[in-house]
């Protein structure tokens, strides 16, 4: 009985004695119980030292039917201190990874993954933070695809994403692993080049102007796609990340502008704020001379049409085209977005009073979203509403996903004033941007618009099948409708009927139209 007693408290020992290395792990993890960690593993050592005590006792006694009880204890408590130590590691491990996952996923672009624009910041800062003297140079690459629209406007959504990831290791290759390649949203880029002047910049913008210069393959037809870049440079043009980004974005204008293909941002060429200045006036003489035009989209239910978006299509400024957000955020900046809200909305509104006589289908509107929210515009859309004679019911504003992120409590008030009025309520871009759920919870909303994001080769991705199958019960459960956007082929469409869903948008079911293309699509239906 002695010899059996000693070898279970002798294999209890070394079992203890074997979780020690695991501990010695969660010790040392960045965690918010290091210290509780750390006492455990003391703990651990008191009792290597209280069985090693009864080891000595047992050497020098004979054992009785206690002291067998004991030592099945102290072999039991050996095995399940060595388990539990294990799998603290494992689920340590495993929490660490996920919060790894998590953090790279936050600081990359989901579609190329590359960094993000929050990531550029952060690789902008440290670069300007490790300048260790005043001669310590740096530059910054904007970058914007030329002719990315006209893909996404013919091509679909699905083909512009094929193109912006094929476009991104043509771009990497001219790259030095110390430099950080970015995508900062759409079919703009962004590059850091540390230790770098604007001369050696000028070249490495050369080198990505040739990378582009063969045809990609998409959809079966050669695309050829040229690119814009602008060039800042640390501590030449400024020595603030901000305005880095801001003149590398100027230059990039500049080059897209005289087709040059590149330039280095030179402030007396920066015709960015008197461009500011002017614009005010310009766009006020657009709006008022009714110079901006509108375009329709419709929204398919069961191959009918139930609704119509209307949006902005921007003009030319300055005999170029702009891009849908560079004018957006010009019209924000100069506080214009109340005036091209109330033309959106007359113009709209006109029109789809002669709709409404001969159609049923709902008017969607997107407005600037912040001029949107104000008592003013309440006031002057239940004022239109009256003067066209249109039911409240029948319009719903689209709100898009990221400008909700603000502030939750204005856009929860201005959102519960416009529902009262009985107008209908869309979040727009759904799903892609997080930012959503609270405002579901707390208000009255009728709609979901869900991201062109989950549409992409539905036909074959199952996790965005299971998604919009899931966004769907989503909104079955919450009485609201939801629409599937960025719907532009027809083997999408076949695997949304095969699901039971009904409602999209996309090039599928019609591109957007201009007005006289929109009457002769309402014509066709009847």
């Amino acid at each position: 009985m002695n010899t059996f007693a000693t070898l279970l408290v002798a294999a209890g020992l070394l079992v203890l004695c074997g979780s020690l290395i695991p501990l010695t792990k969660t010790s040392h993890y960045e965690t918010g119980q290091r210290l509780g960690w750390r006492f455990v593993y003391a703990l651990n050592w008191a009792f290597i030292l209280g069985y090693l005590y009864f080891l000595a006792y047992l050497w020098g006694a004979d054992a009785n039917l206690i002291d067998l009880v004991l030592a099945i204890i102290l072999f039991g408590g050996g095995v399940f201190v060595y388990l539990v130590s294990q799998m603290s590691v494992a689920s340590l491990e495993c929490i660490q990874k996920s919060a790894s996952a998590y953090e790279k996923q936050s600081l990359h672009d989901v579609l190329t993954g590359l960094p993000n624009r929050k990531q550029l910041f952060y690789v902008l800062a440290g670069t300007l933070a490790a300048r260790g003297r005043e001669d310590d140079v740096f530059s910054v690459m904007v970058m914007d695809l030329n002719g990315f629209k006209e893909i996404n406007d013919t091509l679909g959504h699905h083909a512009g994403d094929k193109a912006l990831q094929m476009v991104a290791p043509r771009l990497q290759q001219q790259l030095r692993s110390s430099d950080t390649l970015c995508r900062m949203g759409g079919d703009e880029f962004a590059v850091v080049l540390p230790k770098t002047g604007s001369d050696q910049a000028l070249l490495v913008a050369q080198k990505m102007l040739k990378a582009l210069e063969p045809s990609f393959k998409i959809e079966e037809k050669e695309l050829v796609m040229g690119i814009s870049i602008g060039i800042a440079c640390c501590p030449e043009h400024s020595e603030e990340v901000d305005a880095l980004i801001q003149f590398a974005d100027i230059a990039m204008y500049q080059a897209k502008r005289n087709k040059t293909g590149v330039e280095i941002y030179i402030e007396a060429n920066d015709s960015h704020s008197v461009e500011k200045l002017s614009a005010p006036h310009r766009l006020q003489k657009m709006i008022t001379n009714e110079q901006l035009e509108l375009k329709y989209q419709p929204i398919s239910d069961h191959n009918e049409i139930s609704g119509m978006e209307v949006f902005v299509c921007w003009p030319k400024i300055d005999g170029e085209e702009m891009t849908s957000g560079y004018c957006m955020s010009l019209v924000e900046y100069m506080g214009l977005g109340e005036k091209v809200n109330h033309f959106i909305l007359k113009k709209a509104l006109a029109q789809y009073s002669q709709w409404q006589t001969k159609f049923d289908f709902k008017l969607h509107l997107n407005l600037m979203v912040e001029s949107a929210l104000s008592r003013e515009f309440f006031r002057f859309l239940e004022q239109e509403l009256k003067l066209y004679e249109i039911k409240p019911s029948s319009v719903t504003l689209e709100m898009p996903e990221p400008a909700l992120r603000k502030s939750l409590t204005i856009i929860g008030e201005a959102l519960k004033n416009l529902a009262a009025l009985g107008v209908s309520l869309s979040i727009k871009n759904f799903g892609g941007h997080g930012a959503a759920l609270l405002l579901i919870r707390d208000n009255p909303l009728k709609e979901l618009k869900l991201d062109a994001l989950f549409s992409r080769d539905l036909e074959t991705d199952v996790s965005n099948q299971a998604i919009i199958q899931a966004a769907q019960a989503f909104c079955n459960r919450l009485g609201i409708f939801m629409v599937v956007e960025g719907v532009d082929t027809e083997a999408a469409v076949a695997t949304l009927k095969g699901m039971g869903i009904h409602r999209y948008q996309g090039n599928a079911y019609c591109p957007a139209l201009k007005i006289d293309e929109v009457r002769l699509f309402l014509e066709n239906l009847n």
